[in-house]
């Protein structure tokens, strides 16, 4: 009977704590996508994890061991994209300034992520700078077409900031520019696939100045 009487309240008092940290983590979770959102140039709002446990400890500490970003459809510094995803190692910034709107950094040890890009976005962006050539991934692969190229697959690459587009035929790459989501990024190589560009991307240290509301 003694031990009912414990547990029961014990039992109750560890429920609340659960509840209360996971509200603290869905609002600070929202808070930090939308400041990143911001931050990266992004016209649809991120998917934002914070990992850490308890969860409440960490908001305290403003360190969590990692943080993960998703977004869906949307432009990224002007750039059309499929999707955005982004992982954060060792995460830490000031939470309550960032709580008050008063801004301040973002900061983690490292990151890695990808830039997903369609053959219709490819096509926008080269389009609007007077380049008219359609550009297709088609599963694995790349294809392109013109009135001088007629169509063609090509190789698809990145080099100093840049996707490169080479025709099989020999003809001139295609190029454009990839999206500064912040300072200092390195991208590093790109995969076709389900009719994607995945651009993947490095960060080392990378700082994210969070403006004040």
């Amino acid at each position: 009977m003694l031990k009912k009487i414990i547990l029961i309240p014990l039992i109750s008092f560890v429920l609340v704590l659960v509840a209360a940290d996971l509200g603290i983590k869905y609002v600070a979770q929202l808070g930090v996508a939308k400041e990143l959102q911001s931050t990266l140039h992004l016209t649809a709002r991120p998917d934002v994890s914070l990992s850490g446990f308890p969860f409440l400890y960490h908001v305290v500490k403003g360190n969590f061991d990692s943080a993960g970003l998703k977004a869906g459809p949307g432009l990224a510094s002007g750039v059309p994209f499929h999707s955005v995803t982004l992982t954060l190692q060792h995460v830490q910034f000031a939470t309550g300034k960032l709580a008050t709107g008063k801004g301040g950094p973002i900061q983690a040890d490292a990151g890695t992520g990808t830039v997903g890009m369609t053959g219709r976005g490819v096509t926008k962006v080269l389009r609007d700078r007077g380049i008219p050539v359609t550009v297709q991934f088609i599963g694995t692969k790349a294809v392109l077409s013109n009135a001088q190229l007629g169509k063609v697959s090509a190789g698809v690459s990145v080099s100093a900031g840049m996707l490169l587009l080479v025709p099989a035929s020999g003809q001139s790459a295609f190029s454009l520019r990839l999206p500064p989501l912040i300072k200092d990024i390195r991208y590093t190589g790109v995969k076709l696939a389900g009719g994607v560009a995945f651009v993947s991307f490095r960060l080392d240290h990378p700082k994210f100045e969070v403006p004040k509301i």
